[in-house]
């Protein structure tokens, strides 16, 4: 048989693709999860024909790793199943790169976790089969009902999807979003780790590196925490209740309750920006975390406290794109700090600072230039300057200014809601699903020219934005639950302009699948006009 992988025409006589890279790799085989066959995610077990076109996956990848992921998971939740039969496990986020687990019906202690790792190791040897089956509606709602798994027969309930996968491992039902590894073996280093009242999974990240060791962060998964209280007093766990809402013509109160919830974060915000008397904020966030939005409304939040409150945009600072510098595959690179002109930034900060008037700057990123706006501020006692943009926690974009004297926050999707109990959705997801939306309505980039730059953004922000997070005074969450019930009809328009013979329509079909699981929210008019969702969707007279 005659196949092209990776462009190179190859032959042979295997027809199962995880047969195939052990016969093209066979000492790293174990390096790729998934395939991009024909423009389509292909799981390793799947049968190949003549012909086909495919790329295959390496699991250091985005999506590869969130395959990766399931899989351990799936191995651990099998381990601790056989060990203490019937409980309930729960994958609910990440924590520094690591996977937590919640258990329902039974207590896990530190004694455990050597017991949980071992039987693991076991299943991982016994190299087990992970295939899954196709089912209809009806035969997949008997299994969940059967098998007493009512996040995802109520998942399947409120949607109207007439297929869905499901694995069937050592006699019992899994149902998960992403494709597995094709075997148990295909997990290797990793560890389990006791994180009171649950239990953590960490695993390699990076291609060249060690198993990390686990370095808590405090503040994250607080806000986690903090964000399930809240959703479960709201009686919204997984995508199923959001869409019942919709369904119901229920979900504007929602819609309201959110803002407040967001809003409420500003306020503190704002009350404790004054009670450190503090006049230089600088608010940072990686890419679509709504820092525009966020740094507006800070501002309202301050003006209602007495102070004369002033935005000012990094992204207003780029330089021109023909100046834009260049990563090390010659290609420009918006992410690095040094696309922004940061001389002039600082000089503009030290002439308000010496309390001279300043003319702000405007980027225009449809015709990549700078030019002067209209808007003119100065500082008195009385002032907050904010300043926002991607580098706003890097010491080197405001160097002019002590470290002592800046406040500084932490906006990005920190939360949000899972799928069901097994499926959570990245919060890398999310802002991909925002930033192709904004950047067909306002940054003149079409849905293929946002894919092509996915790649460099989340180098960027591994590089440049994710190291100072730590640093922040203050953290605020901007997902919203409901958003991709809103998000979903723009999403799928911009989806429609990538064919599928694209080689980044694999991506596409990623997020089309994790939106598939939602019902589309189809009066946005009912979203406040202020919400944080308007600096994507547009306003409601757009």
């Amino acid at each position: 048989m005659q196949i092209l992988i990776n462009n190179e025409i190859s032959k042979t006589n295997k027809n199962i693709l995880y047969e195939i890279i052990k016969e093209k790799y066979p000492k790293n085989y174990r390096d790729y999860v998934l395939a991009n066959v024909n423009g389509k995610i292909e799981d390793l077990n799947y049968q190949v024909f003549e012909n086909d076109k495919i790329y295959f996956i390496k699991k250091y990848s985005h999506i590869a790793n969130l395959s990766y992921e399931s899989t351990i998971a799936l191995i651990c939740m099998l381990a601790i199943k056989k060990l203490y039969k019937d409980v309930k496990i729960n994958i609910e986020y990440s924590v520094n790169d690591c996977l937590y687990l919640s258990v329902e019906n039974f207590k896990i202690s530190h004694k455990d976790v050597d017991k949980i790792k071992n039987k693991m190791e076991e299943l991982i040897e016994k190299d087990i089969s992970l295939i899954k089956k196709s089912y209809r509606r009806d035969e997949a709602l008997k299994i969940f009902k059967e098998n007493d798994k009512i996040d995802k027969y109520n998942l399947l309930e409120s949607t109207d999807l007439e297929e869905i996968y499901i694995y069937k491992v050592l006699g019992e039902y899994f149902f998960f979003t992403n494709s597995l590894c094709p075997k148990s073996s295909w997990i290797e280093e990793f560890d389990i780790i006791y994180y009171y009242p649950g239990l953590l999974i960490n695993y390699k990240k990076n291609e060249n590196s060690k198993l990390l060791d686990f370095k808590e962060e405090i503040n994250i998964p607080k806000i986690y925490e903090r964000s399930k209280r809240w959703t479960n007093l709201l009686g919204i766990n997984f995508a199923s209740d959001l869409n019942n809402l919709v369904k119901n013509k229920k979900i504007e109160s929602l819609t309201n309750v959110n803002e407040a919830y967001y809003n409420n974060q500003l306020s503190k915000c704002a009350k404790d920006i004054i009670a450190n008397n503090m006049n230089i904020v600088m608010l940072a966030g990686p890419s679509s975390s709504g820092k525009t939005t966020t740094a507006k409304k800070l501002a309202i939040q301050l003006a209602v406290l007495g102070k004369n409150a002033y935005v000012i945009s990094t992204d207003d600072y780029f330089l021109d794109r023909n100046k834009t510098p260049v990563d090390e595959n010659g290609n420009k690179d918006f992410e690095s700090i040094d696309a922004i002109d940061l001389n002039s930034l600082n000089e503009d900060l030290l002439d308000l600072l010496e309390g001279k008037e300043v003319v702000l700057p405007s980027f225009n990123f449809v015709k990549g230039i700078r030019t002067l706006s209209n808007k003119k501020i100065k500082m008195t006692e009385n002032t907050i300057l904010i300043i926002e943009g991607i580098h706003a926690l890097n010491p080197k974009l405001t160097d002019c200014i002590p470290e002592k004297n800046k406040y500084k926050i932490y906006v990005s999707v920190l939360t949000g809601i899972n799928i069901d109990s097994t499926n959570r959705i990245s919060s890398t997801e999310t802002r991909l699903i925002r930033r192709i939306v904004r950047d067909n309505k306002y940054r003149g980039y079409d849905t293929l020219e946002t894919l092509k730059s996915w790649y460099s953004v989340k180098l960027g922000e591994e590089k440049y934005i994710f190291p100072y997070q730590n640093r922040a005074d203050f953290y605020i969450d901007s997902s919203l639950i409901y958003e991709y019930n809103a998000l979903k009809k723009y999403a799928l328009l911009c989806f429609k302009q990538v064919s599928n013979n694209s080689k980044y329509y694999y991506m596409i079909d990623r997020l089309k699948n994790i939106l598939s699981y939602f019902v589309e929210m189809e009066d946005t008019k009912i979203i406040d006009d202020h919400s944080i969702l308007r600096e994507f969707i547009g306003e409601n007279n757009d």
